[in-house]
């Protein structure tokens, strides 16, 4: 159960740790293989944890766009604020 967005975010993790070790541990812009391996495997941890925080919270009756135990749009419409 991973909600829509989820995709986007986890590209964007990865690709932000590295402009910040670089811009943290680079000289003149430019990193090391072993920044470089290390930036990746600090996003790890953080794309993982974030995925749990964010399925728990998608499990919720009105969770991030993803509706588990509703079964028809007229219980969504019910159970949410939104409009269709």
């Amino acid at each position: 159960m991973i909600y829509r967005g989820w995709g986007f975010i986890a590209l964007l993790i990865p690709i932000v740790t590295i402009l910040l070790f670089t811009y943290l541990f680079g000289v003149d812009g430019n990193i090391s293989l072993e920044v470089f391996l290390y930036s990746l495997l600090a996003s790890g941890p953080i794309v993982f944890f974030l995925g749990i925080w964010m399925n728990r919270k998608s499990r919720q009756i009105c969770g991030l766009f993803h509706y588990t135990n509703l079964s028809s749009v007229r219980d969504v419409k019910k159970h949410t604020k939104v409009k269709f």
